[in-house]
């Protein structure tokens, strides 16, 4: 393509064969070489790509803890609870009070915001509503220590062009009891 572009260029101009022979073979050079570069470009793309995978299958096939969080991460489980909640017309990632609940114990249980009391049972989160009002809920959820609970407390904040966001605004670990 850049050949014939400078030869209709060029065509009119009087020059000598061997200039002409000595400006195509430049013109050739220049396009192999580009063409090597960009070829060398991609095969260490490549190579970087099969390095990234590579470390990667490995340290999951090394780390039990880091495949297990990849494998909750990508996969959620929801256990029979929370499938229910589903088959009712739950929506997991909106915004209601059930969702902002839900997400909010797994991130008790993640991040150890119990200081080794965690929520979440074999078959999910076992939730009882205490308060519940068009705009605010408190809710008890049982923990894997029998003698304590959490209660956790949400409230409706307005936002634009919907019904309302949910938040956590408060929790805390009561014993069983307790008020």
């Amino acid at each position: 393509m850049e050949r014939e572009r400078f030869r209709r260029t060029f065509s009119g101009l009087e020059a000598s064969p061997q200039a002409k022979e000595a400006l195509l073979h430049m013109i050739d050079e220049n396009t192999n070489h580009t063409r090597r570069g960009m070829r060398r470009a991609a095969r260490l793309a490549v190579l970087a790509a099969a390095t990234v995978c590579l470390l990667t299958a490995t340290a999951l096939a090394a780390s039990g803890s880091l495949r297990a969080a990849v494998m909750h991460l990508l996969f959620p489980r929801y256990g029979q609870g929370e499938l229910v909640e589903i088959g009712e017309g739950h929506r997991t990632g909106s915004f209601d009070r059930t969702d902002v609940l839900n997400t909010f114990l797994e991130r008790f249980d993640r991040e150890g915001l119990g200081d080794g009391v965690t929520v979440r049972m074999a078959d999910g989160f076992h939730k009882t509503v205490l308060e519940e009002s068009e705009d605010a809920a408190a809710v008890a959820v049982e923990t894997s220590d029998p003698a304590l609970r959490l209660e956790v407390y949400l409230e409706r904040v307005d936002y634009e062009d919907t019904t309302g966001l949910w938040q956590v605004t408060g929790y805390r670990i009561v014993e069983e009891g307790t008020e």
